[in-house]
């Protein structure tokens, strides 16, 4: 259970974390038993994480030859996520963000570690202008041309670099045409698949990693065949029922997060400034989608603590305490919508809402 707080309901996820959107209709279900006896068996705990992934999908997707991935089916998936066998990059990084199409992905989280596309090192005028006009360089260092990532772009979303409207953390220098990501592995991750379907050419699939420190939770991530390769179309993330960030790491959370906006390290919070500015400007859905759910939680609760909310949780209570500004005033009783001005309450819908999707 993921508890969003005092000001709102909490949302329960199923066992499988699983539960988003509205139920398939029945007929789906015949198909495990009838148009799959010419494929490869699945095994016993596929087919029950396929009955729960069909929870998943609107009852107005059913559609003709549905059917459950096989074993080989999600190998090859998996093998194309990870960068192994005949798939030349790697994609992992595409489940890092949420979006509701490609062009909105974050490409600094895909391409922050190269993403296996093979870029020349460093000249020494790029080294200098990199210098003067960024910053000094600390560590590994990724340089990847504007065609290159229009390549990448091509190959694994059908979107021409043109048509993307997301982020690239990367920094761009004009002179020479190209993207360069200072990074380490942070963001390296094993990716597993769970289970998942086909139907119509578009490819459902549930997914979790393997120790992967930054967010418990699995990805409902969707692909549409093309060729002999796989596009990426949409991915969101669900939270793992019964996983709870404690304060420690929720504070690791922001932290992490102010450091990619910031695309500087920050290695403490700042506990006299607010964490987001849900108070001064509306984010817009595509930022939001981007952030896992413990960040959205704090973001929305910050909105409530902004203004003086007594929160029943004890852990968000511990978490905000930390920061100056926050003064417990209001009960939830004597709470109203009259507190907040016309910018956090936008925010605190649009968040309500993406919570929703995603449950």
């Amino acid at each position: 259970m993921l508890l969003l707080d005092g000001c709102s309901r909490q949302m329960d996820v199923s066992d499988t974390a699983v539960q988003q959107v509205q139920t398939v209709e029945t007929e789906t279900q015949v198909m495990v038993t009838g148009e799959l006896q010419n494929q490869s068996e699945p095994t016993s705990q596929e087919t029950e994480s396929y009955a729960k992934l069909n929870e998943t999908t609107s009852a107005n997707t059913a559609k003709k030859e549905k059917h459950l991935l096989t074993s080989d089916e999600l190998s090859e998936i998996e093998d194309m996520l990870n960068g192994r066998g005949r798939f030349k990059y790697l994609t992992y990084g595409f489940l890092q963000s949420g979006y509701e199409s490609p062009e909105y992905v974050d490409l600094g989280l895909v391409l922050y570690c190269g993403a296996g596309i093979k870029g020349d090192a460093l000249t020494d005028a790029e080294k200098e202008a990199y210098r003067r006009q960024v910053d000094e360089i600390y560590t590994d260092m990724t340089r990847l041309t504007t065609k290159q990532i229009n390549t990448f772009c091509i190959d694994t979303m059908g979107i021409e670099l043109k048509d993307h409207k997301g982020t690239i953390y990367g920094s761009y220098l004009p002179e020479f045409d190209a993207y360069y990501f200072q990074h380490g592995d942070t963001n390296f991750r094993i990716v597993h698949c769970i289970s998942g379907y086909v139907e119509d050419n578009h490819y459902y699939v549930l997914s979790d990693d393997v120790d992967y420190y930054f967010f418990d939770s699995q990805c409902l991530t969707v692909l549409k065949k093309s060729d002999d390769n796989y596009l990426f179309v949409s991915n969101q993330f669900i939270v793992t029922e019964g996983v709870e960030k404690n304060v420690e790491e929720l504070n690791g959370l922001v932290r992490i997060y102010h450091s990619e906006i910031k695309d500087n390290y920050q290695s403490d919070l700042d506990f006299s400034s607010n964490i987001f500015e849900t108070d001064k400007r509306i984010y817009t859905k595509h930022e939001l989608l981007n952030m896992n759910p413990y960040l959205l939680e704090i973001a929305r609760n910050e909105i409530y603590a902004r203004n003086g909310y007594i929160f029943e949780s004890s852990r968000l209570k511990e978490f905000f305490k930390q920061f100056s500004w926050y003064q417990e005033q209001v009960s939830r009783v004597s709470f109203s919508d009259d507190m907040l001005n016309k910018y956090e309450i936008a925010n605190r819908d649009l968040i309500k809402s993406i919570e929703v999707w995603r449950n």
